[in-house]
């Protein structure tokens, strides 16, 4: 339903439809999606839960008629593991926390960078805004 409605451009109802649906069961994509939403990216914040594994997983969504259109191989390369989604958007919401000055993020990201992830390493290499 939230995809239909975002589809239909209505991004504050999907967007509240997939907080008050998912928000429990996958809280780090509630709080990334609240902190697009809060600058006034509602397309930003309606990727998120599109993104997002409540949704691209949903049997009865339209990420899964989608899917139901490719044959075999294609198919394969569109599925994750939920872990790779969650992985991605707690990558997300440090970095947008850690641009933000959240000393908690940032210390993630120095721990991240300590560890070897480059990515991490450039982002503490940037400057902040």
């Amino acid at each position: 339903m939230g995809e239909l409605l975002a589809k239909a451009g209505d991004l504050e109802g999907a967007l509240r439809l997939w907080a008050r649906t998912y928000g429990d069961d996958s809280p780090t994509t509630k709080r990334l999606a609240e902190l697009f939403a809060g600058d006034g990216d509602l397309a930003g914040a309606v990727r998120v839960w599109q993104f997002s594994d409540v949704v691209w997983q949903n049997p009865a969504g339209l990420q899964a008629e989608y899917l139901d259109t490719l044959d075999a191989l294609d198919r394969l390369e569109c599925e994750d593991d939920p872990e790779d989604w969650a992985f991605m958007e707690a990558e997300e919401l440090a970095e947008l926390l850690a641009q933000r000055g959240d000393e908690a993020a940032l210390t993630e990201l120095r721990a991240r960078a300590d560890a070897g992830d480059t990515a991490a390493a450039k982002r503490l290499a940037r400057p902040s805004g």
